[in-house]
């Protein structure tokens, strides 16, 4: 399991930077892997709510760089 935690800065220079196909592509592929793993560990959770927030949240991260690529 790859666990990072990152906070990139941006500086536009002559027009909005736009996003990598790849890098999307990497983002989306590794938030199904999380949500994978997540689904997989029934005891991950507390309770169904957190589980279902958790996983929803990664499932809109997938769907947005989805969407990029």
């Amino acid at each position: 399991m790859r666990l990072a935690h990152t906070n990139p800065i941006y500086i536009e220079l002559g027009g909005p930077m736009l996003p990598r196909r790849e890098s999307a592509r990497f983002y989306a592929d590794w938030c199904r892997e999380l949500l994978n793993a997540s689904e997989g560990d029934a005891k991950r959770y507390e309770n169904q709510n957190q589980r279902n927030e958790v996983e929803g949240i990664y499932r809109q991260a997938i769907a947005f760089y989805e969407r990029l690529v």
